[in-house]
């Protein structure tokens, strides 16, 4: 009798071993999915804070290169931009011995863009230069450079365009383009004094020079200067013309 009293106690006490063990694992299995849970909560924390981060680096970023107004590259940007292409020119002549077609830099000066600021408006005259980049960026090819580098100046670089004359023919579809840009909201009178002040029967005008980039030899800054420097001066007979080589 005393055994089987002694064999159920011992079943009992087993019993309640087991139960105290599963009730402790159950309690250890909580506190790690707890812990999971607190760990994977903080790294989608973590990975949202990181995309946030990224979203913002790349709003400075974009703030550091573009133009404000017109959201095309600034000087800055542009600058990054053909020194980046400038060394792909380079790696790829140097490691491939191949010839690589020169690129062309052009420099777009504004023709008698004041008295547009004048007789309209200066936001007027902003509104115009937002709608001179649109005409900029439709006319060329994604692969190509343009920006905004002054108050009315403008840049770009023409990849693989390796001549002026092969330049001039994508400057005459910027010109198409550039002469379908009208006056918002302006009357017929003060636009007739406008043109007359102009001498042209459209709301914008331009003169450009050009640069045909053969070697890494020069940095960015005397390119564009170059570049320039080709434009036709206030009083040659070319300004306006929006080819300097004529």
């Amino acid at each position: 009798m005393s055994n089987t009293y002694g064999a159920k106690t011992a079943k009992s006490n087993e019993l309640e071993r087991l139960r105290a063990e599963n009730a402790q694992l159950r309690e250890e299995l909580a506190h790690t999915l707890l812990t999971v849970d607190t760990l994977m909560e903080k790294e989608n924390d973590r990975t949202i804070r990181e995309a946030d981060n990224l979203k913002k680096l790349h709003a400075l970023e974009m703030l550091a290169t573009k133009d404000k107004m017109t959201g095309l590259l600034n000087r800055h940007g542009f600058e990054d931009a053909m020194k980046q292409h400038m060394s792909y020119v380079t790696r790829v002549s140097h490691v491939s011995k191949l010839v690589v077609t020169p690129s062309t830099l052009v420099f777009i000066d504004l023709d008698r863009f004041k008295p547009l600021n004048d007789l309209f408006s200066h936001r007027t005259g902003d509104i115009m230069l937002m709608k001179f980049g649109r005409a900029l960026k439709s006319a060329l090819r994604p692969t190509d450079y343009v920006a905004r580098i002054g108050g009315d100046e403008f840049v770009l670089l023409l990849k693989d365009v390796g001549d002026v004359h092969s330049a001039e023919s994508v400057v005459e579809k910027i010109h198409e383009a550039v002469k379908l840009i009208e006056v918002e909201n302006a009357d017929m009178e003060t636009l007739e004094i406008f043109y007359r002040a102009v001498g042209r029967r459209h709301a914008m005008g331009f003169s450009t020079g050009y640069f045909v980039i053969k070697n890494a030899e020069l940095d960015v800054d005397q390119m564009i200067d170059l570049a320039e420097h080709d434009v036709p001066k206030l009083n040659d007979v070319r300004r306006g013309q929006y080819s300097s080589k004529v």
